[in-house]
């Protein structure tokens, strides 16, 4: 193995543990500020979110995996055609799953029995849950698109 190669596998094994240590040891004090209900919410929340992010498809990784080469040689119209097949396929897939999403917001938070979150009856939070979800997933080609280009430090 390179050094190289064998500091960057250590950083990343240091950073998820790092990252996995510090969620087990917020979860405490989100209970304590959030209350039972609070947290709970916000529980059930979390999980419809990493629900509706499986509708990505593994996409913006296709997307770094795939514009390397042409970034690589600088070839703009294969990229821009990469670029806008992945973004109108996300686009496509969110599109069809928002009147799904809408229509079975108010059964599912029902079913969980997830109270009124704020500003949102608990049908809306799903519904805002599902929209936040799909403006991260379109952010995240911008950087991934960077990571493909492997220019992320200069930019």
């Amino acid at each position: 193995m390179t050094p190289g190669l064998a500091a960057s596998t250590a950083l990343l094994t240091f950073t998820r543990a790092l990252n996995l240590a510090l969620g087990i040891l917020v979860i405490p004090l989100t209970i304590h500020f959030l209350g039972g209900e609070g947290f709970a919410s916000w529980a059930i929340l979390l999980s419809c979110a990493t629900v509706f992010s499986q509708l990505e498809a593994g996409m913006p990784i296709a997307l770094v995996r795939h514009l390397a080469i042409p970034v690589e040689k600088g070839d703009r119209s294969e990229i821009d055609r990469m670029a806008s097949t992945v973004f109108g396929f996300g686009l496509a897939i969110y599109l069809v799953f928002l009147p799904i999403v809408a229509w079975t917001a108010r059964p599912l938070a029902n079913w969980v029995r997830l109270p009124a979150c704020g500003l949102f009856t608990p049908a809306g939070a799903v519904i805002f849950v599902f929209v936040v979800v799909a403006l991260r997933s379109f952010l995240q080609y911008g950087t991934r698109a960077l990571y493909a280009s492997r220019d992320f430090r200069s930019v």
